[in-house]
């Protein structure tokens, strides 16, 4: 497991159903492990669409295996995440 892998798990236990993960354009199939993760620990996963990708296999991956609740424009991720905060604290009220 890597710096990475290790910080970012602490990191999902810390904030559980609050932690949002975002995939952008890549290779491999980290970033599917690391969603895998979040949604083991009710987080919420958000990935670039395909299509908008260099690299799309990495979303792919992540899109095939069932761990990512959101497909969005690369252009809309910052208000995707911004309605995603804004409803979680509406709902702690």
């Amino acid at each position: 497991m890597n710096h990475w892998m290790r910080y970012s798990h602490r990191q999902q236990i810390f904030f559980g159903r609050h932690a949002i993960g975002l995939l952008l354009t890549g290779i491999g199939n980290d970033g599917t492990e690391g969603f895998a993760k979040v949604k083991k620990n009710s987080g919420t996963t958000i990935a670039q669409e395909v299509e908008t990708c260099v690299y799309p296999n990495l979303i792919q991956c992540a899109v095939e295996r069932g761990v990512v609740d959101w497909v969005v424009n690369e252009n809309e991720l910052s208000t995707t995440i911004a309605a995603l905060i804004e409803n979680t604290a509406h709902a702690e009220v």
